[in-house]
């Protein structure tokens, strides 16, 4: 099941005072890109998608990898935040980039497909993480220790602020105990410390139970959990 959610504004971290200066679009995307991961192919500038009725000026296109949809969404999201913020000429995000279009790209070769698109919302908010990227690795385990939760790989990203990358694995799925929703609060910290966290959990074999991902920037978010496992695990709530 996949669900898009869209967050409360109240729930973001503090907002600064003092603006930095625009930067232009390539530059952003510059910037941006190497505080992510590969999991983005490329991203440019362009028009406003054919058809609905879509802000007029300048949209992102994001091409990501399509082995792992969820995470490719996540780190688009990330990324156009970041850019539409960095570009920002007032506190308005949408004052430069209007939105963000993101194609999923086969590692076959054959031809993208999806595009889903969104339009952004206000700018200048920064997050608080609770130190370096190494106290932040720190404090993820530790929180996933107190789930019942071994990491398999922690990752911090750098889009603007910083943002955390988790996946775990745990036991049996009765091992969460319905906490799924309170481990996804957990690691995004009260108040709200990152841009954005995205949270994969897995059986000892590998093979994924949950995903879900938030982002803060735009306050945009999305759950997939196996659907025989909803009540067991204890997502989030869809509405």
């Amino acid at each position: 099941m996949l669900l898009v959610l869209v967050l409360c504004v109240g729930c973001a971290g503090s907002a600064s005072n003092k603006a930095p200066a625009a930067q232009s679009p390539d530059e952003a995307i510059a910037q941006t890109l190497a505080g992510l991961s590969n999991v983005i192919r490329s991203a440019k500038v362009g028009p406003q998608p054919n058809g609905g009725s879509f802000p007029n000026g300048v949209w992102l296109h994001i091409e990501v990898a399509a082995e792992n949809q969820m995470e490719g969404q996540w780190e688009a999201t990330l990324l156009a935040g970041a850019v539409a913020d960095r570009t920002a000429e007032s506190g308005f995000l949408a004052s430069v980039i209007k939105g963000y279009i993101v194609d999923y790209v086969p590692s076959d070769g054959s031809e993208p497909t999806g595009q889903p698109t969104n339009e952004l919302d206000v700018a200048g908010e920064r997050f608080r993480p609770p130190g370096d990227d190494n106290t932040i690795k720190r404090v993820a385990a530790d929180t996933l220790a107190r789930f019942g939760a071994q990491p398999v790989s922690i990752e911090v990203l750098h889009p603007l602020d910083a943002a955390l990358k988790v996946v775990a694995t745990i036991a049996t799925p009765e091992a969460m105990n319905g906490r799924l929703a309170q481990l996804q609060t957990a690691l995004i910290g009260t108040p709200t410390q990152y841009e954005g966290v995205y949270l994969e959990v897995r059986l000892p074999d590998g093979s994924p139970i949950a995903k879900l991902w938030t982002t803060y920037r735009d306050r945009v978010g999305s759950q997939s959990v196996r659907p025989d496992l909803e009540d067991i695990l204890g997502g989030p709530p869809h509405g």
